[in-house]
């Protein structure tokens, strides 16, 4: 009995929320897929660097992978990245674009560490998007020393050894 009476719940809240939104759905890229549940919004599923991943979100930030500039760590909602190469600054601690983050990456940040406002030129330093460069940074690129490779990322064109804005969108 508790069964039926939940799922005839379910279905008459189904049946408010489409008529709420009656008349009023958006889907900004055409695929099919109301934006409210789409989690690649912009982005047309037919055009995506990967279908399938686009649909999973590994970490949680609220976007499908194929879609998610670093797919493996949450808190990166803001999709920042700030040297362009289609890896967000949440797991790109490659700072000099050679593909691995070496101890030369170290020694770039540690001239910018600590810094409570950084400049558009050394931005990049500040891993997580807080507005500045902090141990929670050299945290995230101390995380990266075991494999030393920048990413994942969802994107396409993304390439650690791309040059500044080559990649900005899946």
């Amino acid at each position: 009995m508790n069964l039926k009476l939940i799922f005839f719940t379910s279905l008459i809240a189904i049946g408010f929320a489409f008529s709420a939104t009656a008349g009023s759905i958006v889907d900004t890229d055409g695929d099919g897929i109301p934006d409210v549940f789409d989690n690649c919004e912009g982005i047309p599923i037919t055009t995506r660097a990967n279908d399938a991943a686009a649909n999973i979100d590994s970490d949680g930030d609220g976007l499908g992978d194929g879609c998610d500039n670093c797919s493996d760590y949450g808190l990166d909602a803001s999709q920042l990245d700030t040297d362009g190469d289609g890896i967000g600054n949440f797991c790109d601690a490659d700072f000099d674009n050679n593909g691995l983050v070496t101890s030369a990456d170290a020694g770039a940040f540690l001239v910018f560490f600590p810094n409570v406002s950084p400049t558009l030129d050394d931005l990049e330093f500040d891993m997580d998007g807080n507005g500045i460069v902090t141990s929670a940074d050299a945290g995230l690129l101390l995380s990266f020393f075991p494999n030393g490779i920048p990413g994942p990322s969802g994107y396409g064109c993304a390439d650690p050894l791309n040059g500044p804005g080559a990649c900005t969108a899946p």
